[in-house]
């Protein structure tokens, strides 16, 4: 009975004055970045990182060329010390951990989109993108893929990593962890726009997707993974904060995330509809094939971290 079904007939857009229109999509999108600078602002101070680096103040001025507090030493200071003791020092590093994530914030974010262009293109339809290689810019009219963030985001912060002398592996061990918050907001998302659904499904909590013409009910799988993202999201949260002998393996929360996020998208895809044509007929689509080298990937940093020997928390852990 079709009683037992809901109907989905949400419009994509919230509001639009002349040309500018606000859609649940970017909404959401936008969302997950906020978070996604709160909770690494949250983890640079709870790992009290501190780099002693040449970073830029708010005027342009180098805070390292600044003049340093005379403070009267009794024993060798590291850098950040000898900018002065108590207030002046806590300032000092609230404005480093600032900057550093600042540009953080800028690195991820276009990581994050020219992987998510780029593995549309490349993946999806290679043939026509580099036809029409102006069409890639194009990132207004759709298509994104989440593959090509995969690889995109880690690429993009090997460069950060090493402009900034951080560690990398502490890093993806932590961005691993907004990334899959954003998976969340992604695919609720997908659900506002009534797009990435499953196949045809008799079970009570289908959705007929009205708004794209569906009269039938379908698979939510925007709903299945977005709730499947929060959960790794707060597991891997929770391993932080507890700071077990886990976090202080170097790697693990990257190669659990991978597993985890990779072998749930690989099995949720045979549920789904084919995203382009030339996936009918294939035993495996795009989707699963492109999750299997991150699933491999994931198994093997698990074991390459779970070999190391912990290291105990230091404050300068994140350096390289």
């Amino acid at each position: 009975m079709l009683l037992s079904f809901i109907t989905w007939n949400v419009n994509p857009e919230i509001f639009s004055i002349g040309p500018i229109h606000v859609r649940y999509y970017g909404l959401l999108f936008a969302l997950s970045f906020v978070c996604s600078y709160l909770l690494f602002s949250y983890f640079f101070k709870r790992d009290s990182l501190s780099l002693p680096l040449p970073l830029e103040s708010a005027q342009g001025k180098s805070l390292q060329k600044e003049k340093p507090l005379k403070v009267k030493a009794t024993k060798k200071l590291s850098p950040v010390e000898k900018k002065g003791t108590g207030k002046e020092k806590e300032i000092f590093l609230r404005q480093q951990r600032h900057q550093l994530l600042d540009a953080l914030t800028v690195w991820a974010v276009i990581s994050t989109l020219v992987g998510l262009r780029l593995g549309h293109c490349l993946f999806y339809d290679p043939i026509y993108y580099l036809s029409h290689p102006i069409e890639i810019l194009k990132i207004w009219e759709g298509g994104l893929a989440s593959h090509g963030a995969a690889i995109g985001v880690p690429l993009g912060l090997y460069f950060f990593c090493r402009k900034y002398k951080m560690n990398y592996l502490w890093l993806l061990d932590r961005i691993v962890v907004v990334v899959a918050l954003t998976g969340f907001f992604i695919r609720t998302g997908n659900l506002m726009n009534s797009e990435i659904y499953g196949i045809q499904t008799s079970l009570p909590w289908g959705f007929i997707f009205k708004y794209r013409g569906e009269v039938a009910p379908k698979h939510p799988t925007q709903i299945y993974e977005a709730l499947a993202y929060l959960l790794i999201f707060f597991i891997l949260l929770y391993v932080y904060q507890k700071k077990t002998a886990l976090l202080n393996r170097k790697g693990f929360l990257f190669g659990a995330f991978l597993v985890l996020v990779f072998t749930f998208r690989f099995f949720v895809e045979f549920i789904k509809e084919r995203q382009v044509a030339f996936e009918e007929g294939m035993p495996l689509d795009m989707g699963q094939l492109l999750s299997i080298p991150f699933v491999l990937l994931g198994v093997f940093m698990l074991a390459y971290s779970l070999r190391q020997k912990p290291k105990a928390t230091e404050k300068a852990e994140a350096l390289a």
